[in-house]
């Protein structure tokens, strides 16, 4: 028994190649088998040999797509988080700069000047930047989603988790020059995660990672 949608598309993991594909089941009863592994599905020693062939081939086909798909990922969302990042300092910068101008001159912040940050203009300065902030977390997520596909196993950081060495893998030199502040972002938002507050980790939806954030 499933609880997927009936008579439409839906996405659902395979339960045999655990491949996200598009079903359209008809029934609760239906197998979540996709029609790749229908084939070899039984207890015989030939399907069970030509379900490690037919999985090969389909990791090995949904790599090649992921990595073509990521390449140019990569390159958009470095460029989106370096924008977020300008957005959020620019609204930071704004907000301290009206509280700080017009204090008076015991340096207590005026009552006006209370009242005037409750006003429609900060209130939409604060949406702003928590909008930034927003995005910025879902450039990130996805970044740290493609960390889980590309990350360095070794020590001297020469082998790729895609099975390539580093020196060849576009996206683990894309993401070489970032980890240090997405691996910071990642050890923050667990923080928030684990003090119950809201946060931006992608779902748990990725492998056990090979390396650590710390």
């Amino acid at each position: 028994m499933h609880r997927y949608n009936l008579h439409r598309p839906t996405n659902a993991v395979c339960l045999c190649c655990k491949i996200e594909k598009t079903f359209t089941f008809k029934s609760t009863s239906d197998l979540v088998i996709c029609s790749g592994c229908q084939r070899h599905l039984g207890d015989t020693l030939s399907k069970s040999k030509l379900r490690d062939s037919d999985h090969l081939e389909m990791w090995a086909a949904e790599m090649n797509l992921t990595n073509a798909d990521h390449s140019d990922q990569v390159a958009q969302f470095r460029k989106q988080v370096e924008l977020l990042r300008k957005q959020v300092a620019e609204k930071n910068k704004l907000l301290e700069d009206v509280r700080w101008s017009y204090k008076n001159e015991r340096g207590q912040e005026a009552e006006s000047v209370r009242r005037w940050l409750d006003a429609q203009e900060v209130t939409e300065a604060h949406d702003q930047r928590d909008a930034a902030y927003r995005s910025r977390d879902r450039a990130m997520a996805h970044l740290l989603a493609l960390d889980e596909l590309h990350h360095a196993v070794d020590g001297e950081h020469t082998k790729c988790s895609c099975g390539k060495r580093t020196s060849v893998c576009k996206e683990w030199d894309a993401l070489a020059t970032i980890t240090s502040s997405l691996y910071s972002w990642e050890r923050k938002q667990k923080e928030r995660r684990d003090a119950g507050l809201p946060h931006g980790l992608p779902d748990e939806r990725f492998p056990s990672r090979f390396r650590s954030a710390g």
